[in-house]
């Protein structure tokens, strides 16, 4: 999860209404925080998680908070060896793709009693589902995202179209026309089959797993339907294939950035949306709702601060995340870091006149990656593969879901 821009100065940071999130007498001694660059500007980062602690600590004068900007590149192996050394951090923030590999090996504090009744109502059901993992809270959201859909309205209007496509129908409706012109309607990304696929399975109204998460049921007929899809797109060259996520190839210089595509719907989220109107020029992008099917629905990263059980002061800890997860520091932290509140009440960070503002109205459509134990084998083992092989025309859509649902069904049998 990267950084944006900045629109807000921690120096202008009021703590209006924070006062009585903690007291002194409720927790002492020392906590390290690690995060990594939500901002990404010089020492932006450090200058604002400085300022947050420094204001805990005048309201809970006997706890001393350090925060540690930490690299995103190669963060998970830095943290896993850290604890395992016992040197890690107290807190630190995660990601949920991350979560159930630390609290299946008990490096989590369950942080189910940091939520009031209260908190639970205001956090959009997608966040917190992104943080739980068998009926626990191993981290409270801080901030989230939306992959929702744009256009590019240069592109559209060379091809003589003026009614932008919202429904699967109406993009196998104008692709014909943008193939004619020399330009694709949609880019996929087959290595990256979460942000690249999911919301198709969605808006098709399908899911991966079985409530009960013990079954893969990626060959429902919702799953099909979400794989021919795109399968027709790619089939027809109305499609751009590309593997930009396996080669981190930046946003601005696939197909797609360079103005080869009319429409992004995938792993392009506000911090993209941002690069892209710098690409395309502002005023040739237009910020749409997630596409429909059966429904719209999108997909977006959360987030979120954990607790390590190593902590040094586990009181201590908690207290830190829950005063930074406070309504106020929270909304301080989304916006100075171009991201979106997780909170339902906090909706309205940005002027909806702004390609922000009217990505943040599409949060209640985020639907929640599953938290499973096998989602990621699944996504980037399984599932990808079986892409790759529509794609190339050695699979039907519907042998390729039958064989990924096998393929996880297996993996998930053979380590119950």
């Amino acid at each position: 999860m990267g950084g944006g821009i900045v629109l807000g100065s921690a120096a202008s940071y009021a703590l209006a209404g924070c006062g009585t999130q903690n007291s002194a007498a409720e927790a002492e001694g020392t906590v390290e925080m690690w995060v990594y660059p939500l901002i990404g500007v010089g020492n932006a980062d450090q200058v604002l998680w400085n300022k947050i602690a420094a204001d805990f600590h005048k309201k809970n004068p006997k706890v001393q908070v350090t925060v540690q900007i930490q690299p995103w590149d190669n963060r998970v192996e830095k943290l896993t060896a850290a604890l395992a050394a016992h040197r890690g951090p107290d807190v630190w923030y995660i990601n949920p793709e991350d979560i159930i590999n630390h609290a299946q090996h008990h490096r989590l504090e369950d942080l189910g009693a940091v939520l009031t009744a209260q908190d639970r109502k205001d956090y959009y059901a997608s966040s917190l589902e992104s943080t739980s993992w068998n009926s626990k809270t191993w981290a409270i959201p801080l901030l989230t995202d939306v992959n929702s859909t744009f256009w590019n309205t240069a592109v559209f209007k060379e091809a003589g179209i003026d009614s932008y496509p919202k429904t699967w129908k109406e993009v196998m409706a104008v692709a014909p026309k943008l193939k004619a012109k020399g330009y694709y309607v949609l880019q996929i990304d087959p290595t990256d089959a979460e942000d690249e696929f999911y919301p198709y399975i969605f808006q098709a109204g399908g899911t991966l797993f079985s409530p009960d998460g013990k079954k893969c049921v990626l060959n429902s007929s919702a799953c099909v339907s979400a794989m021919q899809f795109v399968a027709d797109l790619v089939k027809q060259k109305y499609a751009v294939v590309t593997t930009a996520s396996q080669t981190g190839v930046p946003v601005t210089e696939t197909p797609l950035g360079r103005q080869q595509v009319a429409m992004g719907v995938n792993n392009v989220d506000n911090s993209g949306i941002v690069q892209l109107e710098q690409a395309w020029k502002a005023n040739n992008v237009r910020v749409a709702p997630p596409l429909t099917d059966k429904s719209s629905k999108a997909i977006g990263t959360v987030g979120g601060l954990a607790v390590s059980t190593q902590a040094k002061s586990v009181a201590a800890a908690k207290a830190w995340v829950k005063y930074v997860t406070s309504p106020t520091v929270q909304a301080h932290v989304d916006k100075s870091t171009s991201y979106f509140s997780p909170r339902k009440s906090q909706n309205g960070l940005y002027p909806q006149s702004t390609q922000l503002g009217q990505l943040e109205t599409f949060l209640p459509r985020v639907v929640a990656t599953p938290m499973n134990l096998y989602a990621r084998q699944v996504s980037d083992d399984i599932l990808s593969a079986q892409m790759e092989a529509v794609f190339a025309g050695e699979k039907s859509a519907k042998e390729a879901m039958d064989a990924a649902a096998s393929q996880a069904n297996s993996l998930m049998a053979g380590n119950s």
